[in-house]
This record gives C-alpha cells, structure tokens and sequence, in this order.
C-alpha cells in the first residue's frame, strides 16, 4: 500500500509539473527568441549607419572592417548597389537574420548562430528544469512521508487481525488519529470481544457437556441394567427395559459423536509448534513485571519438543498460571516444561502457599473459580488436556496436555 501511495504522489507531481514546466518552456523559448531578434534589428540598424557614414566619407567597406563590427557567434554581409559583397565572421548556422537597406543603396545583413540562440534559451529553461527536479525529489520524500503516516495504521491493524484470527482476542487495538482506521479499529476490536464471549461460551458448553451429559447417561444406562437382573422384575418389564436401554445407548451415542465432532474441530485448529519455544515466548514478558515486584522468573524449558498443539488455548492457560503465580503467589516464579511418556507437563510453580486443593480442577468448581482459573481449566480441557494442582506445601499448577508428535 505504501509503495502505490508513493508511486501516486510522485505520479501526480510529475504530471502536475509536466502540465506546467512544458508550457513554461515553450513560452520562454519563445521570449527569448522575439529579445534576441530585436537585439538582432537594433544591431543591424546600428551597422547601418555605421556603414552610411563610412560609405559618405568616400571609404570602401571591406571584410577586415565588418569584422570590428561583429560579435562572437555573429555573421555581417554587406552587399553594395552594384552587386557586389563583402562578409565577415565565419558562422555557418545563422538562422537568425536582420536585414537593413543603406542610404547609398546596398543592404547590411547580420545573423545569429543557431547554437547561440539555443544556449540563451537554455539558460533561461535550466532554472525551470531545476525547479521541477527538486519539487518531484520533494514529492517522494514527502509522499513516502504521507504514505508511511497513512499506511502504518492498516499495517498495524493487519497484525492484529492476524492475532485475532489466531485466538488471542485480548489483543489491544492501538489508535492512530485517522478516523478510517480508527472506525476499523474499534470495529475490529468490537468483534474480537463478541468472538471472545462465543470460544469461551462454546469451551464452557464443550465441557460441561462433557461432564454433565455423559456421567448421567452412564448412571442411567447402568441403573437400567440392573432392574434387568432383578428376579422380580416381570418379563414384559425386563423388555421394556432393554428396549430403554438401547435408546439410552443410541443417546449415548448421540452425545459422543457430537463432542467427537467438537473435538475433531479443536483438532483441525492443532499446528506443528516447538512447544519449548511457545513457553519461553508466553513466560518471557512476564519477566519484568515479576523484576517491578522483587521478585524472579526462572524458566527451565528443557529439551525441544515439537508436537502438535492449538496454540492459542495453550498460550491462554500460561497466561493465566503466570498471571495467578504474579498476583496471589510470593517469591521466584518457575516455569519447567516435561514430556512423560503420552503426555506433555507445563508446570508453573512459585514459593507461596498452595491456594487451591490438590487434583484435576474443573471450571465449575469453587476453589477454582475463586482462584480465577475457571476459563484456563475450561481451556485447557477444550483441547483434551487438563489444570492440575499438586499435593504439597507449594503452589505448584500444571498444564498436562496430550503428546501428539509431529
């Protein structure tokens, strides 16, 4: 976008002084060819008298006395009533003449070299020739100006839009002071809150149907299956109860194959990612705001590990752990990535007390909403990992997620 804005600029200005400098040219040109051809007429006039004199005075005119007449770049050519001539200066391309009739009869001719008169002309458009140079090398410095002043918004804005599109809806849309890209900014910030509140609403739903759908409809089928072995239980009932046992599994089914059908979808959105590279990325910002507190950040990363992720969920439960480790914990703040065996661990620890019981954490429960963990436990379960707190006496959180290699 730049590039085309500059382009159009200098485009423009070029034109502009296109528009004006060639005529400007031509009418100076054509100026200094009406001076110099009355230059032309009043010198002639002056060798005339000049000659009239001489020619009283009972004196001949030859070559040797034009030539004290003559200037550089001029031609003089006498010639007598009699026919005869006399000339003077050895210009060859005198296409500017003046011609003036003697008193004695006769006539004087005085010409111009060609060469001469394109010199003046010259010299009379360079002034313009440099204007015009140093106005278009203005334009591009000052259409480069412009144009990076216009297009950096939209550049900024295309960055964002990428972010967004990548799942962090959190980024900050920056201002610019041009009301175009201002109105797209807050649209387009406008639009990341909306898609914000759906993931978040689709992970809480993908999760508690998870866990509220499936456990019910287990108990369900099993309670059923157990009518079926009571010796009391009438034949005609036992058949009944088959048959709802068949449409609890037909229900079961259902369900499993509409969150395999989710889960499929969360899949599709997993890249290749150096997960080391990801968690010093996340951990690394957080660094600072650690130091204004006194307090540390040591990363152990351990041995690359690339694998197959959804980047944005990962990095939206770090985000969360460093945060909760920053503002509820104490002391140095470790982040230490693991592979064990099927499955990766992220764990962030810190020196302060453990704030929430030991175990898998749920978004539903208590403990984990008070801890403000509730998005990063539905996050992390949205793509088939899980938070977990370990027992001891330190706050220690872990991000387990599936190991699926590249």
């Amino acid at each position: 976008m730049r590039d085309r804005l500059v382009a159009t600029f200098v485009g423009l200005t070029l034109l502009v002084l296109a528009l004006f400098a060639l005529p400007a040219a031509y009418v100076v040109a054509d100026v200094v060819q009406d001076q110099e051809q009355t230059r032309a007429d009043r010198t002639v006039a002056l060798v005339a008298a000049a000659l009239d004199d001489r020619l009283a005075a009972g004196r001949t005119v030859d070559p040797a006395y034009l030539a004290t007449l003559l200037q550089p770049g001029e031609r003089l050519v006498y010639t007598a009533a009699d026919g005869t001539s006399a000339v003077a200066g050895d210009v060859a391309d005198a296409r500017l003449r003046s011609t003036e009739s003697l008193e004695g009869g006769g006539t004087v001719t005085i010409g111009w070299s060609q060469r001469s008169v394109a010199d003046q002309v010259a010299d009379e458009v360079l002034p313009l020739a440099v204007l015009a140079l140093v106005l278009a090398c203005a334009a591009g410095v000052l259409g480069t100006a412009v144009a990076r002043r216009l297009a950096r918004p939209f550049g900024e804005l295309t960055d964002v839009a990428a972010a967004i599109g990548s799942g962090r809806f959190e980024t900050p849309v920056p201002r610019f002071g041009v009301r175009e890209a201002d109105e797209l900014g807050r649209t387009l910030g406008e639009t990341a809150g909306r898609l914000d509140v759906l993931v978040r609403r689709e992970r809480a739903f993908a999760v508690e149907a998870s866990h509220e759908l499936r456990t019910p409809i287990t108990a369900l089928r099993l309670s059923l299956e157990d009518l079926t072995l009571w010796k009391g239980v009438p034949a005609d009932v036992a058949a009944e109860l088959e048959r709802a046992i068949g449409e609890v599994d037909r229900l079961g089914d259902a369900v499993s194959r509409l969150l395999q059908e989710r889960r499929v979808d969360a899949l599709e959105a997993e890249v290749e990612v150096d997960l080391r590279s990801l968690v010093e990325d996340v951990a690394e910002p957080w660094r600072t705001r650690l130091a204004d507190l006194g307090r540390d950040l040591l990363l152990r990363p351990g041995p690359a590990v690339v694998a197959r992720a959804a980047v944005q969920p990962v990095r939206q439960v770090l985000e969360a752990l460093l945060d909760h480790a920053t503002v509820h914990g104490d002391g140095t703040v470790v982040v230490d990535l693991a592979v064990r065996r099927t499955v990766l661990r992220v764990r962030v620890g810190d020196e302060g007390a453990r704030r929430v019981a030991s175990g898998i954490l749920h978004g539903d429960d208590a403990d984990t909403r008070a801890a403000g963990l509730a998005d990063a436990a539905d996050a992390a379960e949205s793509v088939g990992g899980y938070l977990t707190a370990e027992d001891g006496a330190r706050s220690r959180l872990s991000l387990v997620l599936p190991h699926r290699p590249a």
